[in-house]
């Protein structure tokens, strides 16, 4: 049996990154598409209690659980997640940061 692997990713989101938010949106339906699961989503509204390292007030944060590091390499290297990751790259590089728990 496969183990699953989790992607974390974390945005501070500001109002002139707002192509970001069109990633935000599409993202997440995409990664559906290749088995991936929802199991967090933090919001800058809510409380936030940081233990260690640097955290940026007011990020989100999404949890993801995919259902092998087959799945989630397939989802990453796909032509149109690179089509996708230039709005993320491109725009707020220094404001996200992607990781991965396996």
């Amino acid at each position: 049996m496969l183990s699953p692997v989790y992607l974390v990713a974390s945005a501070l989101l500001v109002e002139e990154a707002s192509p970001l938010s069109f990633y935000n949106k599409s993202v997440i339906p995409f990664f559906a598409g290749y088995g991936a699961e929802v199991l967090v989503v933090g919001r800058t509204e809510q409380l936030v209690e940081h233990l260690e390292g640097e955290w940026k007030p007011g990020s989100d944060f999404i949890l993801f659980r995919f259902s092998s590091m087959d799945a989630l390499d397939k989802c990453l290297n796909s032509a149109e997640y690179r089509a996708l990751k230039y709005l993320q790259t491109e725009i707020v590089s220094k404001r996200l940061f992607l990781s991965l728990i396996v």
